[in-house]
């Protein structure tokens, strides 16, 4: 999901192997751009806490009533 890798994934369409298999090529032809990846996925996933999760489904609860 777009929503949880953010920039820092490979995005392709569920059953393209294809492009599942270009995308692999293009991360160990490159390693800086693998390298760039996983610093970006590693600071995106500073945003999913537990605190965070706990917070917004309050919020949530909180506006059903």
């Amino acid at each position: 999901l777009v929503e949880i890798a953010g920039d820092s994934a490979l995005i392709f369409p569920a059953r393209d192997a294809t492009g599942l298999a270009s995308g692999l090529q293009q991360l160990f032809a490159h390693p800086d751009e693998r390298l760039a990846r996983r610093q970006r996925g590693l600071a995106h996933v500073q945003a999913f806490t537990w605190r965070r999760t706990a917070e917004q489904t309050l919020a949530v609860y909180r506006r059903m009533r």
